[in-house]
C-alpha cells in the first residue's frame, strides 16, 4: 500500500467477466486508432470508451497520476514492459513474504530468530539470475533486510493474531468500477467491531500522518477492506521498516471514509475519461519499464536552456 516498493496489487485474480485493464487493448483494434502526440498518446473517443478501466489499483492509479502515458502503455494497451531485476524490489517483497510467513506461526512460536530464518526461506523467490552484481551484494542486500526484521521485532508486538495475512481486497464504487488490491495484513480492533490495516514500507520515501489521510492508496484499501469484510477500517497503520523506522496511523471516521469513498469515484472518473494520455517526464523515467520506446524521456523544454549560472561569453 501507499507507494509500496513491492508489486503485491499488480496480479489480482481475475473476476469472472470482470476483465483486467488490457482487456480492451487498443493494439487488437482496428478501424479506430490512437495517434502519438508530441507530449502523449490520443486515442479516438470510441476506443477511449471501450478501453476505460474496470478494475484499478493502488499501483494503477499511482501510474495514472505520475504519468498518464505509462498507465496507458502498461493497463490500457498492454505493451511489453522491460524491467531490469531490481535488488530493492528482491528484498523489499522477501521481507514482505517473510512477515507474513511468521505472523502465520502460532504466537507461542513466534520467537524473534524465526524472522530471519523466514526470510532466507522467502529470499530465493524473489531474486533473478541477475538481479544482484556479485554474491557480496547479495549479501549485503540481505544483511540489511535482516537488519529491518530485528528493528521489527524490538519495536513491535509480535504477538498479534492477525484476521489475515496478504488478502485481496475489492469493492465495487457508485460509478462501475471496482478497486482492488493485496493487504500485508488485517488485525482486529482491541474492541473487535472494527478492522485496522496495517502495512509494511521497506523503502525511503515518506509521508506524514496528515498526508496518509489524503493518500490514494490508503483510501482505497480502507474503503476496499471496509466493504469486503463488513466492519469499518478504524485504523490504517504503515510500519516504516528502513533505517529511519517509524510508525503512521490514520485513524479514519466513519464521515472521512464516506469521504474516501467520493474521492476514488472522482479519481477514477477523471481516469475513465482520459483521451490524450499526456507524459510527464521526471524522475520516475529512469525506472520506467518503457522508457526504451519512450521519446518524452527525453524531451527538453524552452525554460531548460535558459543558463542557471553566469558565463564568460
Amino acid at each position: 500500500m501507499m507507494s509500496s516498493s513491492t508489486t503485491k496489487d499488480q496480479a489480482a485474480p481475475a473476476q469472472p467477466g470482470a476483465g483486467g485493464l488490457a482487456d480492451a487493448s487498443p493494439l487488437a483494434t482496428h478501424g479506430e486508432g490512437k495517434s502519438q502526440g508530441l507530449h502523449g498518446t490520443t486515442m479516438s473517443t470510441g476506443l477511449a470508451a471501450r478501453a476505460r478501466p474496470r478494475r484499478v489499483s493502488p499501483s494503477s492509479l499511482g501510474r495514472y497520476q505520475r504519468c498518464p502515458k505509462q498507465f496507458f502503455l502498461q493497463d490500457v494497451a498492454g505493451e511489453t514492459r522491460h524491467e531490469r531485476p531490481s535488488p530493492r524490489l528482491a528484498q523489499g517483497n522477501a521481507v514482505h513474504e517473510a512477515l507474513a510467513l511468521f505472523f502465520g506461526l502460532a504466537p507461542a512460536q513466534r520467537h524473534p530468530a524465526l524472522l530471519a530464518k523466514a526470510l532466507r526461506a522467502s529470499w530465493p523467490r524473489h531474486r533473478a539470475i541477475d538481479t544482484f552484481c556479485s554474491r557480496d551484494e547479495e549479501a549485503e542486500w540481505g544483511t540489511r533486510a535482516l537488519a529491518m526484521l530485528a528493528r521489527f521485532a524490538e519495536e513491535h508486538d509480535l504477538s498479534a493474531i492477525p484476521l489475515a495475512r496478504e488478502q485481496w481486497v475489492s469493492t465495487r464504487l457508485a460509478n462501475g468500477v471496482e478497486i482492488f488490491g493485496r493487504v500485508d495484513r488485517i488485525d482486529p480492533s482491541p474492541s473487535g467491531k472494527t478492522i485496522e490495516i496495517v502495512d509494511y514500507k521497506t523503502g525511503k520515501q515518506r509521508l506524514s500522518n496528515e498526508a496518509l489521510r489524503s493518500d490514494t492508496a490508503a483510501q482505497l484499501y480502507a474503503v476496499a477492506a471496509s466493504a469486503e469484510y463488513g466492519r469499518r477500517v478504524s485504523r490504517v497503520r504503515l510500519l516504516h521498516l528502513g533505517e529511519e523506522a517509524g510508525e503512521l496511523e490514520w485513524r479514519p471516521t466513519v464521515a472521512q471514509l464516506r469521504a474516501a469513498r467520493r474521492s476514488l469515484i472522482e479519481h477514477t472518473n477523471q481516469l475513465q475519461g482520459e483521451v490524450r494520455y499526456t507524459a510527464t517526464p521526471g524522475p520516475h523515467c529512469g525506472w520506467c519499464p518503457f522508457a526504451l520506446h519512450c521519446a518524452e524521456k527525453d524531451r527538453v523544454e524552452a525554460s531548460d536552456l535558459e543558463p542557471r549560472e553566469e558565463v564568460p561569453f
